[in-house]
């Protein structure tokens, strides 16, 4: 057992001398102090009459999450790691593992085997993750991640991943799900593939293809049905007719009348097409970021349908005048629609996402953020939802404080939080014509590294 410790030793030391590596970790801890919202529950009261109470107010949070971190590489910088353990809430360490190992046979070319779950060679700027940064690791504020159907968040498949680097600027990745364990064929098609350049004094460019297995015909259209007046008794006489995509009504025009559709594919293997991002994330101007971006889902098609996903369109900027800076960023989705044979066609509403970050650094440990943003869902303005469907605008405000104790990141958050999504409720459930719930909360949040 000696020479075995003696051996492992050794071989420890030899490992070291040959690769240079860091392990690092971090610990995030989170409560609410207080937290509640003007909901009500719905429930019979003793003489089975409807009643409603609002509900408590709590004070819930502990521990969040909790990582170890290692990297290195060799002294010519040919080959290298990463690994990372994490666990959230009590759960064992060990419950997520991510890591990735790499071959540098020279300058310009690198090969990845392995995987990131934050994602490699993403380009977002200072618009997604970056935006509220740690605070949102530690979910003092929440970040929606709506932002990524504009921006490329990152390749966070596992697989392999061949990085070229021709000249000073341009980059070249191509990402492989080898990970995905299926056809060969399907592997390569879900390839992500990405040209980015970064020109000194301008900014950074980039187009981004992720692809999918393609498009496969789907099983027999089905029948959705949406009434458009609530009636009991409004069931069409002569049910409905699939040859001709109308209702027999039997004579009964007026209950027919009542009854609108739309076609929807069956279930089929898979619906699964590629997706386009182009980026700009510009620097000419001093002290000022702006981010652009897009993101184009192709059309789904298979015979007698065709989808299109909403246009993504996102834009972000970052003043930073030294103690004092914004941050803001805007998200448009539209022009989504689906289409069956035989059906009108459906358009999905536009939403608009919208949120504003201004901050002050007080010292040079305490800094006050003041988080506010809308996120607003418009009517589909179909005519067969228009009866049903209602605008929604959800909202948050949250004034926070962070202190730091070193000079690259925030320590410890602590703020007052309200939000509400839109969502009307009446009687317990969703509602046109109800009213919104509002929730508020005092969080408070650490998380240390070392």
């Amino acid at each position: 057992m000696k020479k075995l410790i003696a051996i492992s030793v050794v071989f420890a030391l030899v490992a070291g001398a040959a690769f240079a590596a860091d392990v690092s970790a971090e610990v995030i801890g989170k409560i609410n102090l207080a937290e509640g919202d003007t909901g009500k529950d719905v429930y019979l009261d003793k003489d089975g009459k409807v009643a409603s109470e609002s509900h408590d107010v709590k004070a819930t949070g502990g521990f969040r999450r909790a990582r170890v971190m290692g990297s290195g590489e060799n002294d010519e910088g040919t080959f290298g790691g990463w690994f990372r353990f994490e666990t959230y809430g009590y759960k064992a360490l060990g419950d997520g593992l991510a890591g990735n190992v790499w071959w540098k046979p020279v300058e310009q070319v690198k090969l990845l085997l392995g995987g990131n779950p934050d994602g490699l060679f993403g380009l977002d700027g200072m618009t997604r993750w970056n935006f509220y940064q740690i605070g949102g690791d530690t979910d003092v504020i929440h970040e929606s991640w709506k932002f990524g159907s504009s921006f490329y968040e990152g390749w966070g498949n596992t697989g392999a991943v061949l990085t070229l680097t021709p000249t000073e600027g341009l980059e070249i990745n191509w990402g492989i799900p080898y990970g995905n364990y299926d056809e060969a064929k399907y592997v390569y098609l879900s390839s992500t593939i990405q040209i980015a350049y970064a020109a000194e004094g301008l900014g950074k460019f980039g187009l981004t293809y992720k692809g999918g297995k393609g498009n496969v015909k789907a099983e027999d259209p089905k029948v959705e049905y949406y009434e458009k007046t609530p009636k009991k008794d409004a069931v069409p006489a002569g049910g409905f007719n699939e040859d001709t995509g109308e209702w027999d009504a039997a004579g009964s025009g007026a209950t027919a009348a009542v009854w609108k559709y739309r076609l929807r594919p069956g279930k089929g293997p898979f619906d699964d097409p590629g997706k386009i991002w182009v980026f700009a994330g510009l620097t000419m101007i001093e002290n000022l970021e702006i981010d652009f971006g897009l993101g184009y889902r192709l059309p789904h098609k298979s015979e007698g349908y065709t989808k299109n996903d909403p246009i993504a369109i996102g834009l972000g900027a970052h003043y930073n005048g030294g103690d004092f800076g914004v941050k803001t960023r805007l998200q448009l989705q539209l022009a989504g629609s689906e289409k069956a044979e035989g059906s009108e066609a459906y358009k999905d509403p536009m939403n608009i996402v919208f949120d504003v970050l201004p901050y002050y650094n007080i010292s040079d440990s305490l800094g006050f953020y003041f988080s506010a943003g809308v996120d607003y869902t418009a009517k589909s303005g179909n005519e067969i939802d228009k009866d049903g469907s209602y605008a929604i605008t959800g909202f948050h405000v949250e004034p926070y404080i962070a202190i730091k104790s070193s000079w690259w990141a925030p320590n410890l958050y602590a703020g007052i939080r309200i939000e509400t999504d839109g969502t009307k409720y009446k009687d317990g459930a969703e509602s046109k014509d109800g009213t919104s719930v509002t929730k508020w909360s005092v969080p408070l949040g650490i998380i240390v590294a070392f």
